[in-house]
């Protein structure tokens, strides 16, 4: 299957790639807001990191 590189294909019949498209989300306004303000970079952890902080909540 050919992706461009800022594609992501989510179905919401088959419930599929919803949590890459979470990911990416986050990670795109991560970027924005460390690129804004670096000193909050501690405000949006990695994903991977907040999720599983989420889950010990």
């Amino acid at each position: 299957m050919w992706v461009k590189k800022n594609a992501l294909f989510i179905s919401a019949t088959k419930k599929e790639n919803f949590e890459e498209f979470r990911e990416k989300v986050y990670e795109a306004v991560r970027e924005i807001h460390i690129t804004r303000f670096p000193y909050n970079k501690f405000l949006y952890p990695d994903f991977k990191d907040a999720i599983d902080k989420d889950e010990e909540d």
